[in-house]
């Protein structure tokens, strides 16, 4: 009786590792499967996601498009822009945040060259003075520098310097 026990305790053993190592290999191979089927369905997926993203931004701008700033005539959007940069001290940064607003105030901003070449600050930092001559490139400007104000004890006077070097590579 006892080896009965004995061999029936043994094969209990032997089924319960015989399953272990059939899920195991099931799991395996269904893994293997499913690793195999990821890449077409990430496809898919990045593809609705291309589609979906799409479908937001012609959301974003139908409801652009319903705003009070839509409705505005460009010349009014203009002459509001072009009072950011009049005056000795022009306001670069405020018209390159309103070149970032919307699409049709980016647009704006970049079809009318006068207004970035009417922004021209020497004390700017080198990055928006880039962008100022980009933006104004077909237009010709003139900057009068004096050279007797320029102090090089003065925190801007970097940027002048580097501005200066910018304005001058520009040049044709």
């Amino acid at each position: 009786m006892s080896m009965c026990i004995v061999m029936g305790l043994l094969l209990g053993q032997i089924i319960t590792q015989f399953f272990c190592i059939t899920s195991r290999i099931n799991r395996q191979w269904r893994q293997a499967e499913l690793v195999a089927y990821l890449p077409e369905h990430l496809t898919l997926v990045e593809a609705r996601i291309d589609e979906l993203t799409s479908a937001v931004q012609v959301l974003k701008e139908k409801w652009n498009s319903l705003t009070p700033l839509f409705k505005l005539p460009v010349e009014l959007i203009l002459m509001i822009l072009s009072l950011l940069v009049a005056g000795d001290e022009p306001d670069v940064q405020s018209l390159e945040f309103c070149s970032q607003v919307c699409r049709r105030m980016r647009q704006i901003c970049l079809d009318y060259p006068s207004l970035w070449r009417d922004a021209m600050n020497m004390s700017a930092s080198p990055k928006l003075m880039a962008l100022i001559l980009q933006c104004s490139m077909p237009l010709p400007f003139s900057i009068a520098i004096d050279f007797a104000q320029w102090n090089p004890e003065d925190p801007q006077f970097p940027n002048c310097a580097a501005n200066l070097g910018l304005v001058a590579s520009s040049l044709h």
